[in-house]
């Protein structure tokens, strides 16, 4: 097959992600696992220009409620929600460093995986988001100002991209 049968689904926390995740995950019989740092670029915020503000974003109760049998990390999802204020709108400089945690964790899961262990995960999250990952995972170091998020690698409404991520093993070391 293309794609092999999925071993886990991570989504956004943001509510067209996490709504967009409960009919795959419903079909499938899984739990998604939400990732709180997998958000839209800018954040949760709210406000005009000049005065934005940060908004929590859904709290633990509300995510449970609406997406019960959601996987939510306890430290990173609390009754204030999982947007951290202090950061008002998300800067383009602060969304690549986010997404290079992002890609540096994926890599982490496939340098984790044995031999002939291999795992297939889902992220159901943002065009401009998953544009950041893909630059990082590829080494584009094009900024933002010149390619702003989403303009590289363009994902529109339900677009699927397939990524081989491989523990490759030196034989010589």
């Amino acid at each position: 097959p293309v794609v092999s049968p999925l071993d886990k689904i991570y989504v956004s926390p943001m509510t067209r992600a996490l709504s967009t995740a409960k009919p795959i995950a419903e079909s499938l019989r899984m739990s998604p696992t939400v990732w709180t740092d997998m958000y839209e670029v800018g954040g949760c915020f709210g406000g005009e220009k000049g005065s934005f503000y940060g908004v929590g974003g859904l709290s633990r109760n509300e995510m449970q409620r609406l997406y019960p049998g959601y996987i939510l990390p306890p430290e990173e999802i609390t009754q204030h929600g999982w947007y951290p204020k202090k950061l008002r709108m998300e800067t383009g400089s602060h969304a690549v460093l986010r997404a290079a945690a992002i890609s540096t964790r994926l890599r982490d899961m496939a340098m984790r995986l044995e031999d002939d262990d291999s795992k297939t995960i889902a992220l159901v999250a943002h065009h401009d988001t998953i544009d950041l990952i893909l630059r990082d995972l590829m080494g584009l170091k094009i900024p933002v100002e010149v390619a702003p998020p989403g303009k590289v690698f363009k994902h529109y409404n339900a677009a699927f991209t397939c990524l081989d991520l491989i523990n490759y093993k030196d034989d010589a070391s």
